[in-house]
């Protein structure tokens, strides 16, 4: 998911409709102008990237979803990097409202998606004619799981296994914090693909890499969707479960954003813990239908 941790993230949506008013007539003023008076509103200090014009339909198009025709006029000031500062102001007209379009790479792909049932039916029954990328993650489990995973292991063991292979071999996708021309994602971050070609992800790539191991070494696991930050951003994470105690695991937030090293009790903060402590740290979700994790036999032992 991309990260929305923002000093102050405003969307202007001015819709237009059919009022018969040219749009200098309707506000008075650009959104490149109304963009830079919300940015002095706020008070906000960083140094940002205008956008507007060709640019901002580029932008709009990648991080938006949206179809150029779809904007009569925008403009975004965005600071990059962990902060996300992002003011974005959008007209949209009424006509040319439209699906966003199928990029070139997803045409060239055949529409492939990431689909985890899809490879479990496969891995259970030697599924053929399966696409390239679901080829090439069976193989990557199959090799993985061989390396790192023997008869005699607890389920514990095999999930520790898992996500410290994971944190080892793979990082956060720093790109995707970036709403700035020129950042690269790296691409299939959000799936198990990326995880194993590109070895970087965002939190859905860990979440669905650690869902589908699990799936495979038959510990039954279940992916939460929340937010993180007290709500500011969207964020994923898993839970398993251990002798009928459910855990929390969150890869993402174990996986830190940095070269430096950490010890093995915070590559370990957020693994087989209860759903207190997620609370205690900004993890926020329905819990309707979401199972409990309270203290049990498999917290983390480091």
């Amino acid at each position: 998911m991309k990260k929305r941790v923002c000093a102050c993230l405003l969307a202007c949506l001015l819709c237009l409709s059919g009022c018969g008013r040219e749009p200098e007539e309707a506000s008075g003023w650009t959104a490149l102008q109304m963009a830079r008076a919300i940015l002095a509103s706020q008070g906000a200090a960083e140094a940002v990237t205008e956008l507007d014009g060709a640019d901002f339909a580029a932008y709009a198009g990648q991080c938006y979803q949206l179809d150029p025709r779809q904007v009569e006029d925008g403009a975004v000031l965005a600071a990059g990097g962990v902060s996300a500062l992002e003011i974005a102001v959008l007209r949209l007209t009424e006509d040319g409202a439209q699906e966003p379009p199928v990029s070139g790479e997803e045409e060239q792909d055949g529409g492939w998606r990431y689909d985890r049932q899809r490879l479990l039916s496969a891995w259970e029954e030697g599924g053929t004619g399966l696409a390239d990328r679901d080829q090439v993650i069976l193989q990557s489990c199959r090799d993985l799981l061989g390396e790192i995973i023997t008869e005699e292991m607890s389920d514990y063991e095999k999930e520790l296994a898992v996500h410290d292979w994971m944190i080892a071999w793979a990082e956060y996708d720093q790109a995707a914090l970036s709403s700035l021309p020129g950042a690269q994602p790296t691409p299939d971050s959000d799936n198990p693909y990326g995880f194993f070609t590109g070895r970087a992800a965002i939190c859905t790539g860990y979440t669905s890499t650690f869902q589908l191991l699990m799936d495979l070494l038959d510990i039954e696991c279940v992916t939460v969707e929340g937010t993180a930050y007290n709500g500011t951003e969207d964020h994923a994470w898993n839970m398993v479960r251990l002798d009928g105690d459910w855990y929390c695991v969150d890869v993402t937030w174990d996986d830190p954003v940095s070269s430096t090293p950490v010890s093995p009790a915070a590559a370990h903060m957020y693994f087989n813990v209860t759903s207190d402590f997620m609370r205690q740290f900004g993890h926020q979700w329905d819990e309707e239908g979401v199972p409990a994790a309270e203290a049990g036999a498999w917290a983390w032992r480091g």
